[in-house]
């Protein structure tokens, strides 16, 4: 989850200015803010199956009730610093908390009043299809934010006065947290309830826009006649990490005799295959978009659809062709569009490279970004032993050709949530998240071509899956 992370922000580096580098990034700020309220989302979701409460959001006059300890070390020995439980946010070396405040106010006041500063601009979070991504930016602080000195970068400055909590002016020389780097944020609990915070001000701008009408959410001459997705299985396992990349090898032809692997305890899943049958009035490209959302709360009430939009998690989107009448279409939980593909070891890169080099075999060089993907054994929620109810949720939408270069696999096989990078068109004319982005009123929400369905995810000792045999 964390490489996965890591990957996203190698994609879109805060600090890379299009305009400065001459490249385009396309929706960058709502792909930043969709992202990581899908991961708060999924978050939300693995806490349900424990049954556990929402996270509360951070706030600056109560102490941070969550303790962490990363377990971790530097590769120069020094530890990753821990943090202990009821710790209050204070003044830290680089800014003031009343700096983030100040942050905070002026984004609110932009939502507010639609002005980016005291004077209108060119830019219009409502009157602009690109509203949400200018908001986005502004959060993140990317430099290509509408005044990025204005608005600072409240994501990035969150992680920052938490994570220096335990030394706020280096009196102690402490290392870095694990909330400060990428590569380990998400392993910290407070980032889940500083992320509800950031989600409480998007929320306010996302509840202003009109919500979507009858006739956006239908598709003419299309419905969802079924959706067969058959039993969903989790489970325990054990598996193993290389670690030979974080080896110092005094030659490099000792790479092949270092195989060095660390296992652990991991969720995973039996892969599953559901199928949709469509029935449409002509032949047709359309989209299919796929989530998966709480049914109940953590003590067991079913909630109004609109309370429970929030934690949809989207688990695929995809391109298929309908023929004029019933379509049946078969999808693996494999081929989804937000995970990515298990990755080679060091160790195994470096032998297939060598082997080619030697002419024993052919290597062929893959310019893809299929390594940026949510991993595919967290794509369910863990589920409870004896079942747990979840609504999946599928709509059919017409397929709007974007670009020349529209879901080319070999490219982005993850673009849902990894975006397609610089120099590309978002393969989808409809807002990130849609149709769970809007309030949602019920008399009017429900259309043909959606299909809501319970699921039961059950949760099974290893052996007790692998010998299933129905």
């Amino acid at each position: 989850l964390n490489a996965f992370n890591m990957y996203f922000r190698y994609i879109y580096p805060t600090w890379f200015n299009t305009t400065l580098y001459g490249k385009t990034f396309d929706r960058r700020g709502e792909q930043f803010y969709y992202t990581y309220h899908q991961i708060y989302a999924r978050y939300f979701l693995e806490r349900l199956s424990n049954s556990l409460p929402d996270v509360k959001p951070f706030q600056y006059s109560k102490p941070l009730k969550t303790g962490y300890n990363p377990h971790l070390r530097y590769q120069n020995g020094e530890e990753m610093p821990a943090r202990p439980s009821n710790m209050y946010p204070t003044n830290i070396d680089l800014f003031y908390v009343s700096d983030i405040k100040n942050y905070e106010s002026r984004v609110e006041k932009a939502i507010d009043f639609d002005a980016f500063d005291e004077h209108r601009t060119p830019y219009s979070l409502y009157h602009d299809q690109h509203g949400m991504d200018y908001l986005g930016q502004m959060i993140e602080g990317t430099s290509n934010s509408p005044y990025q000195y204005f608005y600072g970068s409240i994501f990035h400055f969150y992680r920052l006065l938490v994570g220096h909590v335990v030394d706020p002016y280096h009196k102690n020389g402490l290392a870095p947290s694990a909330l400060e780097h990428h590569q380990t944020a998400l392993r910290d609990p407070a980032f889940y309830q500083l992320w509800k915070r950031i989600d409480h001000i998007v929320q306010k701008y996302k509840n202003r826009l009109p919500r979507y009408t009858y006739d956006e959410l239908s598709f003419p001459g299309v419905k969802i006649e079924n959706v067969d997705v058959g039993k969903l299985y989790t489970y325990f396992e054990h598996f193993e990490h290389s670690l030979g990349n974080a080896m110092y090898l005094g030659k490099l032809e000792d790479v092949l005799k270092a195989n060095i692997r660390a296992r652990h305890y991991r969720l995973n899943h039996k892969p599953f295959t559901y199928n949709i049958e469509v029935s449409s009035d002509k032949a047709q490209d359309v989209y299919v978009r796929i989530f998966l959302g709480p049914k109940y709360d953590s003590l067991g009430h079913e909630c109004e659809l609109d309370e429970r939009r929030h934690y949809f998690v989207e688990m695929d989107r995809f391109v298929h062709k309908v023929e004029a009448g019933k379509t049946v279409i078969e999808r693996k939980s494999h081929d989804s569009s937000i995970i990515s593909d298990s990755h080679d070891s060091y160790r195994n890169l470096f032998k297939k490279v060598s082997d080619a080099l030697e002419g024993k075999d052919q290597y062929y060089i893959d310019n893809s970004h299929k390594y940026c993907g949510y991993p595919e054994n967290l794509l369910l929620p863990k589920g409870k032993k004896g079942g747990q109810t979840f609504t999946f949720y599928v709509i059919v939408t017409p397929y709007v050709k974007q670009d020349e270069h529209d879901l080319e696999s070999y490219h982005y096989k993850a673009f849902t949530y990894c975006g397609v990078g610089h120099g590309r068109k978002y393969p989808d004319d409809k807002p990130l998240g849609f149709p769970f982005d809007r309030k949602i009123h019920d008399y009017d929400f429900y259309t043909p071509n959606m299909y809501f369905k319970d699921v039961v995810i059950f949760h099974k000792k290893y052996d007790e899956v692998h010998n299933e045999t129905n």
